[in-house]
This record gives C-alpha cells, sequence and structure tokens, in this order.
C-alpha cells in the first residue's frame, strides 16, 4: 500500500539547516498498522508532512510510493488530489488545526467536496453520518472548534480526515492533552473504525499501551534516524537498542518501576554527530561510536537495530545453577537450577525470605562458592 524508500527532509530555509529524517525506509500493506515512538523532536511528525507532502520549505530525497505510484515525483495539484482521498491525517493540537472563525461544518465538508465532488447537502449528509459514527451529535456542524472539548475535537479530526474514506491513515499524537477517559475513548474509537473501514494506519505516540494494542510493528526514532525496527510486541516486551528501552522504562503508564530508568542528557542537535546520535547518552559506547555511525541490521526475525554492539549486550548469565549444602544425615537443596540473565545498564533485584537462596545465588554468580552444576 505504501512504501517509504530512504526518505530524507532537511529544513534548509533556516541556518543552519536542520536535517530533520534522514534515510526513512519504512513499508504499510493494507490493512496493516505501523507505530512510531520517539522524544519529541526526533521526526516523527516531520516524517508524516514529508509523507503527506505538506512541508514546502523543506529539502526532501527519496522516494514515497503509494500502491507503486511515486508521490515525490508528482506536481504539486496532482498530489493534492491523493490527499484525503487516499492518505489522511489525524493532527496534534486540535485547537490549533481548526479554524476558529469557520464552522466546523465548512471545514469537515472541504475534503469531501474537494476530492468526491459532492454537493453542498451530499457534504453534510455525509459529515453528519462520519461525525455519528466517531460519537459526535452531527448539530456540531453549526458549532465553532472552541465550543467542543478536546475529545470532541480530536472526534471531529478523525471523522473528517475518514470522510473519503482513505486507504491510509496518519494518526499524530491522538491523546495529547486529554484526560485519562478520554484518551481511552479516542484509541477505542480509533480501534474500531480501523476494523469496520479496513484503512492501514501509522500511529505516532508517546502512549505505550497504545502503540502496543493498535499496531502489529513498531519503528523507533532518534535524532531523525531509525535505531529499530521490529514487530511491536517483541519489541516492547524486549527492546535491543538502548534507547528504545529507555523509553519503555520512562513511560510511567508502561513500566511501573520508573524511578529507576530514564534517559540522561538531552537528543543532539540533528545533524551534529558524526558517530552514533545517541553515543553521549549510551550505557554501552564504544570509541567506535564516536566516529563510525551504525546501520540499520538485521539481529532477529523481522528485527532490526543500529548498534555497533548488535543491541544491548548481556554482561552476565547463569544457567541452571545448582547447589546443595550437607546438613546432619541429609542435604539442603539451596538452588535448583537457577537461570539468570543481566544486560548492560539494567537493574536486577533479588527478593526473597530469608533462605530462600538469595546469598547463595550471589556468591556461586562471582564464584565465591563452586556451585555443584
Amino acid at each position: 500500500m505504501l512504501d517509504v524508500q530512504n526518505l530524507s527532509i532537511v529544513y534548509n530555509r533556516v541556518r543552519p539547516h536542520v536535517p530533520a529524517a534522514m534515510d526513512i525506509s519504512l513499508t504499510l500493506s493494507a490493512g496493516e498498522s505501523l507505530g512510531i515512538i520517539g522524544e519529541s523532536g526526533c521526526g516523527k511528525t516531520t516524517l508524516a508532512l514529508g509523507i503527506m507532502g505538506l512541508l514546502r520549505q523543506a529539502e526532501i530525497r527519496g522516494r514515497v510510493l503509494f500502491q507503486e505510484r511515486n508521490l515525490t515525483e508528482m506536481k504539486a495539484s496532482r498530489r493534492r488530489l491523493f490527499r484525503w482521498r487516499h492518505i489522511a491525517m489525524v493532527f496534534q493540537n486540535s485547537l490549533e488545526v481548526f479554524n476558529p472563525v469557520t464552522t466546523l461544518g465548512e471545514q469537515l465538508a472541504e475534503p469531501l467536496r474537494t476530492h468526491l465532488g459532492l454537493s453542498p447537502k451530499a457534504a453534510r449528509e455525509r459529515m453528519a453520518e462520519m461525525l455519528t459514527l466517531t460519537g459526535l451529535d452531527p448539530q456540531w456542524q453549526t458549532g465553532y472548534a472552541h465550543q467542543l472539548s478536546g475529545g470532541m475535537r480530536q472526534r471531529a479530526l478523525i471523522a473528517m480526515a475518514l470522510g473519503c474514506e482513505p486507504d491510509v491513515l496518519i494518526v499524530d499524537e491522538p491523546t495529547t492533552s486529554l484526560d485519562p477517559q478520554s484518551r481511552t475513548d479516542i484509541l477505542n474509537l480509533i480501534e474500531t473504525l480501523q476494523q469496520r473501514m479496513g484503512f492501514a494506519m501509522i500511529l505516532i505516540s508517546h502512549n505505550l499501551p497504545a502503540v502496543r494494542s493498535l499496531t502489529s510493528r513498531l519503528m523507533t526514532l532518534y535524532a531523525g534516524r531509525v535505531v529499530e525496527q521490529g514487530v511491536t510486541s517483541d519489541v516492547l516486551r524486549n527492546p535491543m537498542h538502548p534507547y528504545t528501552r529507555g523509553l519503555i522504562n520512562a513511560a510511567p503508564d508502561f513500566f511501573p518501576y520508573k524511578d529507576l530508568w530514564g534517559i540522561g542528557g538531552a537528543p543532539p542537535k540533528p545533524g551534529v554527530a558524526a558517530g552514533c546520535a545517541f553515543e553521549p547518552r549510551c550505557c554501552q559506547s564504544l570509541e567506535l561510536c564516536k566516529q563510525s555511525r551504525p546501520k540499520l541490521s538485521g539481529v532477529g526475525v523481522e528485527r532490526r537495530v543500529a548498534c555497533h554492539k548488535g543491541g544491548i549486550e548481556t554482561v552476565l548469565q547463569a544457567t541452571g545453577l545448582k547447589k546443595s549444602y550437607r546438613h546432619g544425615p541429609g542435604k539442603i537443596s539451596a538452588l535448583k537450577g537457577v537461570s539468570l540473565t543481566v544486560r548492560r545498564g539494567e537493574v536486577v533485584a533479588l527478593v526473597g525470605k530469608s533462605g530462600s537462596g538469595k546469598s547463595t545465588l550471589a556468591h556461586s554468580l562471582v564464584r565465591v562458592i563452586r556451585p555443584d552444576s
């Protein structure tokens, strides 16, 4: 459905130039969902706007293929016909997206009249249907954006984006500034509409539970580059790039032990780092990382990571440790096949009541005592 090949976007109207997205490639099949995560400023929205063809003050290289048609080579007038009709976007900051002095009905109906050629009456009827589908009263067509709550405006944006029944929907931070109940309602709505209408979707979000439930594949962006790709459930359960792990462990609604984690420092200015952009914040950096940028390489089934060490390295691994002590005529089994893996930068806790084997395990790991096997 969508094939993005080596897309690079540089904001060249400022000095110095800002390379906001570099050599990004992705594919999206019909009905599939792709999640994109990363800190603010890492290039997520720029990538979405580049796919949509909405960046006029930027240099764009690479190709965006929609059903094998190259959108980047199309004239602006022809590409404009593709937007909303085939690829639509739900923007973040809904209060800024809507025109404050124009009724919602006028704004919501514009894509329908432009791309489907509907009459004013037919456009109003179609939009009334879409508003009802998204849980809004059709009478809000006569209202203005400031009269709606944040959750209601987000529903209106979704209704407008899906009015032309696009093949691909890009959703950018749909739950920003919403209360917990509104966030849940919006995410459930998106899931229901995708199942009903069958569109493919790119979801950009800091909400990791939403990404886990709504997407099948996941991409992590850092400083404008892809640092990890893979199946969503695999990446969130076992991240292989230190940055992806840091994002997951810093998410309070996803990782409960947040006080032990975080990512020190701040992202660099795009294009400044000669080597790996994450090197100053990484727990396992090498001198090579400062000098050479790692390639995005395969490290498993459907998993790619940009790291000179091939991902987070394992610093300690124990398998099947057993230890018994003689006690009178019998013996006490202190360890019964204990296995443990510690990866670079992790904090692993051993808990249990006295006599459960914690100290025996620790002594075995540092070879103060020799395990039986």
